[in-house]
């Protein structure tokens, strides 16, 4: 509804905001949890409130009242800033909770039948609408900061607190459909405008059958004029190879986004989204942890041991993994990262991307190889971002330190350094 219809969706926004503000946020505790309880109860409360202006009254006959008035009006006084103290933030959140009700009741009236759980909303805005009633008082503001010293004088504002407290305990249940039905109008407004905003989008199909991906176009949520790449995985995991700055890191986090977009807002970036669902974990950019003594290979052991030991539960997990073991020597990073990769792929689909082409020949039949290679036009490199079948054929970080500001004397020694070490191994 609020995606074909672009006014409606508006207006509600408009009701919204006025829970949009720190107050609000508070709400979940007011409703799910006992306001605290006031050191006095609301019959003394009353009392001092009626005994300042009544001997402030039987003062203009006899003076002697004046100084049981001015005693009184410094136990109100006290007790207005003692209750400011300990239950201000408090009365800022009743506040709001009338906002909550009065927001209900008018996006009630805006959707009509097609409001959520028309029925049980309905009933619920019934049994609350005296808390909003009750509420506004607390709403009110004076730059003169004459309020204040009437709330001082009549303990209006405390008073105010000791009712609502009771009240809102006997409604707790109706203000949680007011709450969750606000929140649900709220998320489904924001997806609406989410989707809107996006030149491709859909709607995910689930299927029963794990270890399995099928999409066309998926495209990067956070990239303007992103490319998009279309591929499908049935049964096996996926490795991917390729040059510098190609685009196989962004392709991973492309990937786990629309899972977990797919998953939470049923939206996915794409022409057509098709998987099982999944849990989503990742290990992408971990860094040393000098503050904990950490080098980078521990960080990645513990990010690794992370994903081996949820591997083995029932879970359908997928595994996002950028570069692994990048902290250690070649020989051994190979070893250990096929190594960790066959294990993950096991029970689970594995999406992993690596610049040490031997780990393809060691994973076998497990992973299909895909690849993003760059191309010269004109003495120029340039990278298409798309995803190719099989392994990547090509390197590049030599070129690119040729064509940055480096000395041609340390482009050759490179250039050579590679012709040696390619020269032992081959």
């Amino acid at each position: 509804m609020f995606e074909t219809n672009a006014e409606l969706r508006e207006k509600a926004q408009i009701e919204l905001l006025p829970l949009d503000d720190e107050p609000s946020f508070s709400l979940p505790k007011l409703i799910w949890e006992n306001l605290p309880k006031p050191p006095l109860s609301i019959v003394v409360v009353r009392l001092c409130a009626i005994a300042l202006p009544l001997f402030v009254t039987m003062a203009v006959f006899k003076p002697l009242f004046w100084a049981a008035a001015f005693v009184m009006f410094l136990v109100n006084l006290l007790i207005h800033y003692k209750y400011e103290e300990v239950f201000g933030y408090e009365i800022d959140v009743l506040a709001s909770l009338g906002r909550l009700v009065r927001s209900s009741l008018n996006l009630h009236e805006l959707l009509g039948k097609s409001f959520p759980v028309e029925v049980e909303i309905s009933t619920s805005i019934n049994k609350c609408r005296p808390l909003a009633r009750a509420c506004a008082y607390l709403q009110l503001r004076d730059p003169t900061q004459l309020l204040d010293f009437i709330n001082i004088l009549t303990l209006r504002k405390v008073a105010a607190y000791g009712s609502l407290r009771e009240k809102i305990e006997n409604r707790q249940k109706h203000l949680r459909i007011l709450f969750r039905t606000i929140g649900l109008i709220d998320t489904c407004i924001s997806i609406a405008s989410y989707r809107r905003n996006q030149p491709v989008w859909c709607k995910p199909r689930f299927v029963d059958t794990p270890y399995q991906i099928k999409v066309e176009n998926l495209l990067h949520p956070g990239l303007d004029q992103a490319i998009g790449n279309s591929f499908e995985i049935r049964g096996s995991s996926m490795l991917i190879t390729g040059s510098n700055m190609a685009g196989k890191t962004t392709f991973l986090k492309t990937v786990a986004l629309n899972a977990i977009l797919a998953q939470t807002i049923n939206t996915s970036l794409a022409n057509k989204y098709e998987a099982c669902r999944f849990n989503i974990m990742t290990s992408i950019d971990i860094t040393d942890d000098i503050k904990n003594s950490k080098s980078l290979f521990a960080a990645e052991l513990d990010a690794i041991q992370e994903l081996v030991e949820r591997s083995t539960s029932k879970d359908n997990c997928l595994f996002i993994i950028d570069e692994l073991f990048k902290g250690t020597n070649p020989a051994e990073r190979v070893a250990a990262a096929s190594a960790v990769i066959q294990y993950l792929a096991k029970n689970n689909l594995v999406v992993v991307a690596t610049h040490d082409l031997a780990i393809g020949s060691l994973v076998g039949n497990n992973f299909e190889n895909y690849h993003f290679s760059e191309h010269y036009q004109g003495g120029d490199i340039l990278f298409d971002y798309r995803l190719k079948p099989g392994l990547c054929k090509t390197t590049n970080a030599i070129e690119l330190l040729s064509r940055g500001a480096f000395p041609d004397e340390l482009v050759a020694q490179a250039i050579d350094n590679l012709k040696s070490l390619t020269a032992k191994v081959f």
